[in-house]
């Protein structure tokens, strides 16, 4: 062996042992309490490498950074790390309203716009650059509902939007990686990104999509709990039983449907009898551009997976395949269910090393 071919085989080896001690760096773009439960639940199984976590929120989150401080705190050989944002989103809508003139006289009263037009903070650039070349992948949970504004819509009186906050830093976070060939994706193409629940929806919106904001009544015409009910149980995306019969015991609020493929994903081949974990009301509507359908609902009307166009890792999934109670009930779903659920869960594992393996090859 020459002193190059040498030379080359060390190298190698370098690397190699600098992947197998090191972690992938996870980026998460809210501390959810329940997705950071989920997350050590699939590390604990062996389902998800164990990341070191770069953690995404607003100063004013001060209980759910606290939660996750305790969550997380408690749990061994977990390194994470938060990254704060500052200021609000501003516009002129409500500036010169008669609401902020009378409702609001006291100048502490913070208020932000959640319009997609509204003046971002320069500092969220700045951290979500940092963030984003910080990072082998991103997962972005489940969660409340968008506010319409965000994507050009009136705002139905049954949408609900108690974490406005999130979904605007959110939402700009995502519009500034997909939006723009000058933003960093150009640069990390092959950057993981998996929005879960209401984080494919920000996908969406983010992408100039919008949305559906009530299931029963824009998409079935329902308007009365007995006549969801009377739906088929693969057309129910949450446990309506819950509002018409409240248990003395406590009842997990997710439903188990089936998904059909729409055309055969690139990461996870054709879906058929797959069943999967949902909790929402609010489905695509106008698909966002860039993306592609590759799983809906058994009749067709709404959007449960998609993947882009152009960045193969960007990955949008309407249902939870992260939760402990999808586990918990594995051995009574179809087989193909849970053969679904071990192959999703390994395919982001794979995609999150693979550029854990990237960066440590471009850093050298």
């Amino acid at each position: 062996m020459n002193l190059k071919s040498m030379f080359f085989v060390i190298l190698v080896c370098v690397l190699i042992t600098i992947s197998l001690d090191a972690r992938p760096v996870l980026l998460v773009t809210h501390p959810s309490a329940s997705f950071l439960r989920s997350y050590l639940h699939l590390v604990e199984k062996d389902l998800f490498p164990k990341c070191d976590l770069l953690i995404m929120a607003h100063e004013s989150q001060k209980k759910e950074i606290k939660n996750a401080h305790n969550i997380l705190g408690n749990s061994k050989h977990i390194k994470y790390e938060f990254r704060l944002l500052h200021g609000y989103p501003t516009d002129n809508r409500f500036d010169n309203s008669w609401e902020k003139k009378v409702l609001f006289p006291n100048p502490n009263v913070k208020r932000f716009s959640t319009h997609s037009d509204a003046k971002i903070p320069v500092q969220w650039y700045q951290t979500f650059i940092k963030l984003f070349r910080l990072s082998d992948g991103c997962i972005l949970p489940g969660g409340a509902d968008i506010p319409a504004a965000s994507y050009g819509n009136r705002q139905f009186i049954e949408n609900n939007a108690p974490t406005a906050l999130r979904s605007t830093f959110e939402l700009a976070f995502l519009r500034f990686l997909l939006n723009n060939l000058q933003t960093p994706m150009i640069e990390k193409p092959r950057y993981m990104i998996l929005g879960i629940c209401l984080g494919s929806q920000s996908m969406n919106v983010a992408s100039g999509g919008s949305m559906w904001q009530s299931i029963p009544v824009e998409i079935y015409g329902i308007k009365y709990l007995d006549d969801m009910l009377k739906l088929p149980p693969d057309l129910m995306h949450k446990n309506y039983y819950l509002m018409k019969y409240p248990p003395i015991e406590k009842v997990y609020v997710g439903w188990f449907h089936k998904i059909m493929s729409t055309s055969t994903d690139k990461h996870f081949g054709s879906m058929k009898n797959v069943q999967v974990l949902s909790n929402h009301h609010q489905a695509v509507r106008t698909l966002g551009k860039g993306l592609n359908v590759t799983a809906t609902n058994l009749d067709g009307k709404i959007v449960e997976m998609f993947n882009h166009k152009i960045f193969p890792n960007v990955i949008g999934v309407q249902f939870h395949p992260e939760r402990e109670y999808y586990w918990d009930k594995l051995p009574i779903l179809t087989n193909e269910s849970r053969v679904f659920l071990v192959k999703f869960w390994k395919r982001m594992s794979y995609l999150i090393k693979q550029n854990k393996l990237l960066r440590d090859y471009k850093n050298q």
